[in-house]
Parts: structure tokens; C-alpha cells; sequence
């Protein structure tokens, strides 16, 4: 049972988004290259943010670290992997950085981290998108 959900968001049009749809969540303005949560949390969900950041591998740490409950877990979501060739193109299509890692290379930043039972999965994988990368980890 979810008792408190908070947003984070380097985006204040993604937080205006957020806060017009109602309900009690909180929600954060942060940059999450150098953010320090006050609270921690037993699950914390990222949906394409890490190719972004400048360092996904020092947040993961920091979520690992500091954020998550013990037994607390990480999932996240990522459609821009080496993996996906139709994603290579992304970065200049955009005009943003973005880091292109491996399936294996995530993994290892998870478990890294520190984080157990790292697993991995592609959800709505079919014959023409290789699917978003699913990760996951427990503290």
C-alpha cells in the first residue's frame, strides 16, 4: 500500500504537468546530477531519466546509499540502450547528451551500487522495438 508518493523533476513544465492532474503527491524541483533526498523510500521508480544524467552511475549510488529503505528497491525504465539500434539515433536527433550503455553495463552499475538481486528484463519487446530495458535492485 502506498502511503506517500514524491516526483522529482528537473523540469518545472513536467511538475506543472504532475500537479494539475490532483491528488496529495509531492513533488520536487531538483537537478538529480547533484539532489540530496531528506526522506528515504522502499521503492523509488526512474522512467527514461538516467541516459540523461551526467553521471548515472554516482546517482544510482547516492539512491542506493541514501535513499532506499533496507530492502528498499530500485526500478527503472530505459528505451535508450546499445541494444536498441533504433535508439542510436536519439541524441542527434534531439540535440541533447545522452549515454548509451549496454544492457550488461547497467547491471554493473547496479550491483555496483551495492544493490542484490539485480535483475533485468525488456517490457513490450515485439519483431519491430527491442523493448524498454526494465532494471531492478534491492538494498
Amino acid at each position: 500500500m502506498c502511503t506517500k508518493a514524491v516526483g522529482i523533476d528537473g523540469a518545472t513544465q513536467m511538475i506543472a504537468n504532475a500537479q494539475s492532474r490532483g491528488g496529495n503527491e509531492e513533488y520536487i524541483h531538483a537537478d538529480l546530477n547533484s539532489f540530496q533526498s531528506e526522506n528515504t523510500y522502499d521503492l523509488i521508480h526512474s522512467m527514461e531519466v538516467l541516459y540523461y544524467l551526467e553521471n548515472p552511475t554516482e546517482v544510482i549510488q547516492r539512491i542506493s546509499d541514501a535513499w532506499l529503505n533496507k530492502d528498499g528497491r530500485l526500478i527503472v525504465g530505459i528505451d535508450l540502450y546499445y541494444e536498441n539500434t533504433d535508439s542510436h539515433t536519439w541524441q542527434e536527433k534531439v540535440g541533447t547528451p545522452m549515454l548509451m550503455l549496454k544492457e550488461s553495463e547497467w547491471i554493473q552499475i547496479f550491483e555496483k551500487a551495492g544493490l542484490r538481486e539485480v535483475a533485468a528484463w525488456r517490457a513490450n519487446q515485439h519483431k519491430d522495438w527491442s523493448g524498454t530495458l526494465v532494471l531492478t535492485g534491492k538494498k
